[in-house]
């Protein structure tokens, strides 16, 4: 009686299904991890311009709009989101002496956006508002400094 090597074309086909399985349960958790990491970017990202910019409203008694102003503080470049975001300053109110600035951020997907906001802290003594339209790629924060 001759022994055969190897494997049978239904051993492999069983292997091969296993892998597929495995592969189909894994992937899903593998892209929300991946978008996970993209929040939590942008959320280190907010805090590190509000801190940028109450520096800069304790050096000079007001707020700027300007990122150029704020390169003393802050590093544009080695921002942490790993995605395409950007971020819009801007200065509510009028006056000479502002306290407050929002930034806005363009997360280039709805869904991100979503889940930024449900991650957001807003019981945070200095957030003033925190706006997301339906279904919008954008949010805004506003902070107010004391």
């Amino acid at each position: 009686m001759r022994r055969r090597s190897g494997f049978t074309l239904i051993e492999m086909m069983i292997v091969l299904a296993i892998i597929a399985a495995l592969a189909a349960t894994l992937v899903p958790i593998a892209m929300n991890a991946l978008n996970q990491a993209k929040v939590t970017g942008n959320l280190t990202d907010v805090e590190s311009i509000r801190m940028a910019e109450m520096q800069y409203w304790y050096k000079y008694d007001t707020t700027t709009a300007s990122k150029t102003a704020l390169d003393i503080y802050l590093t544009w470049a080695n921002l942490q989101a790993p995605n395409n975001s950007t971020y819009n300053l801007t200065v509510p109110g009028t006056g000479t002496t502002s306290n407050q600035i929002s930034i806005g951020v363009n997360f280039g997907s709805a869904a991100l956006a979503k889940a930024f906001e449900a991650q957001f802290p807003t019981e945070s003594p200095d957030v003033v508002s925190f706006t997301r339209p339906d279904d919008s790629e954008v949010a805004t924060v506003t902070y107010q400094f004391q």
